[in-house]
């Protein structure tokens, strides 16, 4: 029987788990979770987009969007607006705060990336990037 270590999908998830954390620490200061960012980062190049939209976009479901979208109405990060061609939509704007904390967020992740990255060659890092995205991709 093999052990843990020798299936890809643990070894991917025990990283995944690993560079989450050490990221989740580095927004604490900012009270801003990893995955919340990503909606912010959407925002920042798509402003106005609905829950759904957003959700598509990060291959997250709706339930999951909107309870982080709750959370980040409440710190003041982005706002909920109707959308004036659907009464029945909510589009999602990024807020002159939420702009800041994401611009913070970016910097995190860059220094981040590089610092992980660094523990790898050039040639390492592309290669591990092609097969992940071999990986992930569908057929």
């Amino acid at each position: 029987m093999k052990s843990n270590e020798q299936y890809i999908s643990y070894l991917i998830s025990y990283s995944s788990t690993v560079l989450h954390s050490a990221v989740k620490r580095k927004f604490a200061p900012f009270n801003l979770a990893p995955e919340q960012s990503l909606i912010l980062g959407v925002l920042s190049k798509e402003n106005g987009l609905t829950q759904q939209e957003i959700g598509d976009k990060l291959k997250k479901d709706k339930a999951n969007i909107a309870r982080m979208a709750d959370n980040l109405e409440k710190k003041g990060f982005i706002e909920r607006n109707r959308d004036p061609n659907n009464r029945r939509a909510l589009k999602l704007y990024l807020t002159a705060q939420g702009e800041t904390v994401y611009d913070e967020a970016l910097a995190i992740y860059k220094e981040f990336d590089e610092e992980v990255s660094s523990r790898v060659t050039v040639e390492e890092l592309r290669e591990f990037k092609r097969i992940l995205n071999k990986l992930t991709s569908r057929k």
